[in-house]
């Protein structure tokens, strides 16, 4: 398939190549036919289907098949296909963060603010960071977009977008089912089914369960935590009535239930000791005496219980209505999550037998019941690919309503909170874009976008009796503009310029009435970008390559602050200015008819440019940039004076992927085999922005294997020994020094476990019908 544009440019050479262009992601291990060029991808990166090789944006593709092939189902797992992603773990589900380019939002406690990397699931956005954090199964492909996308996609995707489709129903009946065992004592099943109901009905119905024993001991219990059990059905009808309609209506129902997450500890200073309010002292070391001092430290001792409970349920309706070769459309969609979680925060299972106090507890827990209910309509005309020019404009409205009830208990430090936050966000957008061809081979493409928005907070706190409530509203006009032109059949070079934006937010975490005053503000973002897309050795060869540059100001961040009293205090900040800038190269390359390569390397320079009197990291001390500042009259506070040239958080300066397939036909079987490998390497990077040297992970590389048969004539079983993490490179995905000075009179070091810092294996089963 070539667009229509393409066509009227190369009409000869197209129609006598049959030209097929490429992706990333189009690797199809488990299509173990010879090819002779590379294959196209359509997305939809533009609201509009094209060949990723003629949109003027930095776009990684990943087919639904190459997930499949590599048991890719799980969101985490994605920063391995891309170069430029990189995906941070967090204390709870709520707390994790994506980054494209360095840029993201991770570890915010407030429930309003948005993510700075926007997910969409068949075009419906997910309004919580943490819901993100999902299962990837019987999908079409995904589309990473670098860079702002806001003027189509909306106000908080400044940073990039990740567009996901799930497959449609399917013309004829068709099935599959695949089952996965590993040695790290997990079982999934996972299986789909799809057909026609009659001649303009269609259908699919894809469920999935799986269900994994924890890799980290507690010594306290002699069991395991890090366990994670999840369920996901979801269902399609297609009803295509006439030539001008097509309606899909889409539901969804997934439950997750994890024991975890626990922080564990990997290093403590030898005279840390917890904070007591009366000057009492306990080492930490009295309160886990059996806990080593590792990096790759695998045990806790926990004595209270840890959970993760996440619920989500919607659903979406599609209308597609034709005339005049228009397309207007319709998406109605509903969402609700809900996340309930229960974290033990004294990081020890012992109570202490003090001179003073005798059996004394350091028991500290909290727990939080959060829920998100997200209403969205968008309408948008797409008209169709006249000879010089094509449109769409779109209408966009969207309403969240988040609530938690958030309760930590303390026997023995002045951390007690018990509160009910509520927040409200309604967004109205009114977008378009169109295309100019003012030439054979050139064409420009501008589009704007004007987005209101209101929002509100109402927070009580049950142990001050207050309740506090605010409210504020912003407007903002975004806008892109880029220019692309082909110098020839399978080369197109391209220029652009956008803005990007993410709305502000009220900081519930902590809310009084300075917060309630002054709300956090919008993120703002601009991007300049050149690139170029192409393909070489008669289709055998693509060569991607990107350079930008972008600027943020008011970047939104979180700061752990230590109280006079000794509690600790979150804040969610504005950074003042910020720059990333970098230079993306990625490709597929067909060495053979049987091996297919695909690569990627990202060089990221994401740093802190302006920041004045920013906050210190934990523990720092005056020679180390800490000092105390009078920022107001009677106000002292210690602060670093600039942050300037302080790195992002988990934002590697390097990072490679690189992935290749080999596909082995036995003439003489009834099968055909493959094996396939991928490979990530990153640079060394820091969990924190303000600039810890304890919270650095150095770099590391991690390579994934893949080895089986599969019928030969259709595919109809397939059979797959894996191993991930090959080598046992251990890595973290999050490390913290918060805990010092804060609960801890000296350093502690912790990490956030995750399954892919250890080697593991299996095998995949699988089977169609």
């Amino acid at each position: 398939m070539i667009t229509d544009y393409k066509k009227s440019l190369f009409p000869r050479k197209v129609h006598q190549r049959g030209l097929a262009l490429a992706v990333v992601g189009v690797l199809q291990s488990g299509s173990l036919q010879a090819q002779n060029v590379l294959e196209e991808i359509i997305v939809t990166a533009q609201k509009r289907e094209q060949s990723v090789q003629d949109v003027p944006l930095a776009v990684t593709a990943v087919s639904g098949q190459i997930l499949e092939s590599l048991g890719i189902t799980q969101m985490t797992d994605l920063e391995q296909l891309s170069p430029s992603l990189t995906i941070s773990s967090g204390s709870k589900n709520t707390n994790g963060g994506m980054q494209i380019r360095g840029v993201g939002t991770n570890g915010v406690f407030g429930i309003q603010v948005e993510p700075s990397v926007l997910v969409v699931f068949d075009d419906v956005s997910q309004a919580q960071g943490g819901q993100a954090f999902t299962n990837l199964i019987d999908i079409e492909r995904v589309e990473v977009l670098r860079g702002p996308q806001n003027t189509l996609f909306g106000k908080n995707a400044s940073a990039g977008v990740l567009n996901i489709t799930t497959r449609a129903p399917a013309d004829e009946f068709e099935g599959v089912v695949e089952l996965t065992a590993t040695d790290d004592e997990e079982i999934a099943v996972a299986g789909s089914v799809s057909g026609p109901l009659s001649d303009t009905l269609g259908y699919r119905l894809t469920g999935y369960y799986s269900d994994r024993d924890g890799f980290i001991e507690n010594t306290h219990t002699g069991d395991d935590v890090q366990s994670q059990e999840q369920a996901s059905v979801r269902g399609k009808l297609r009803w295509q009535p006439s030539e001008q309609w097509d309606i899909t209506l889409s539901a969804h129902y997934s439950d997750s239930e994890a024991e975890c997450c626990a922080l564990v500890i990997q290093s403590y200073a030898e005279d840390s000791a917890y904070i007591f309010p009366d000057a009492i002292s306990v080492l930490y070391s009295e309160m886990v005496p059996n806990i080593a001092q590792d990096e790759e430290n695998d045990q806790v001792a926990l004595d209270d219980v840890l959970l993760q409970e996440t619920t989500t349920e919607g659903a979406s309706l599609r209308l597609n209505y034709a005339f005049n070769d228009f397309t207007l459309s319709s998406i109605t969609a509903y969402n609700k999550w809900n996340n309930v979680a229960a974290s033990d925060v004294d990081f020890s299972a012992r109570d202490v037998d003090t001179d003073l106090l005798g059996v004394f507890s350091v028991r500290a827990w909290d727990n939080s019941d959060r829920t998100s209910d997200f209403f969205s309509q968008e309408l948008r005309l797409l008209s169709p690919t006249y000879d010089n020019f094509d449109y769409l404009v779109g209408l966009y409205y969207s309403e969240v309503e988040n609530k938690q009830r958030f309760h930590r208990v303390a026997d023995f430090a002045p951390v007690n909170s018990d509160s009910l936050q509520s927040t409200e966000t309604d967004s109205l957008g009114l977008f378009g874009q169109a295309t100019w061809r003012f030439g054979d081979d050139t064409s420009l493409t501008f589009g704007a976008r004007y987005n209101e928005e209101d929002i509100s907070a109402d927070v009580s706190n049950y142990i001050d009796e207050t309740r506090i409530t605010a409210s504020d509203d912003d407007s903002v006009v975004l806008g892109k503009i880029s220019l692309q032109h082909y110098l020839d059949e399978e080369r197109m070079l391209y220029g652009s310029i956008s803005t990007g934006y993410k709305g502000g937010a009220f900081d519930t975490a902590g809310f009084d009435e300075n917060k309630a005053s002054n709300p956090v503000q919008p993120e703002e973002s601009i991007n300049y970008e050149i690139g170029l897309k192409s393909t070489w050795l008669d289709n055998r060869l693509q060569f991607n390559a990107a350079v930008f540059f972008t600027e943020y100001d008011d970047f939104q961040a979180q700061n752990f602050t230590i109280l006079d009293d000794g509690s600790i205090a979150t804040q969610l900040l504005n950074v003042g200015e910020l720059e990333t800038k970098g230079v993306e190269l990625e490709g597929l390359a067909l060495l053979g008819d049987n091996f297919r390569l695909m690569y990627g390397i990202a060089y990221v320079d994401a740093k802190v440019v302006e920041w004045d009197n920013g906050p210190c990291y934990p523990l720092q001390t005056p020679e180390e940039g800490c000092v105390s500042v009078e920022l107001a009259p009677g106000v002292v506070q210690d602060v670093q004076p600039s942050l300037a040239g302080n790195v992002l958080q988990n934002a590697p300066e390097w990072k490679l992927n690189l992935g290749g397939d080999y596909s082995m036909q036995f003439d003489t079987l009834p099968f055909d085999g493959f094996l396939n490998f991928n490979y990530v390497w990153r640079d060394e990077a820091n969990y924190d922005i303000k600039g810890s040297p304890l919270a650095v992970q150095d770099s590391f590389g991690v390579a994934n294997l893949n080895i089986g048969i599969a019928e030969s004539s259709a595919e109809k079983y397939r059979v797959t020994l894996f191993v991930n993490n090959v080598f046992d490179e251990f890595h973290s995905s999050a490390i913290t020094d918060a805990l010092g000075g804060g609960l801890f009179t000296n350093t502690i070091v912790a990490r956030i476990p995750v399954r892919s810092e250890r080697r593991y294996g299996g095998v995949r089963l699988r089977y169609s019908f």
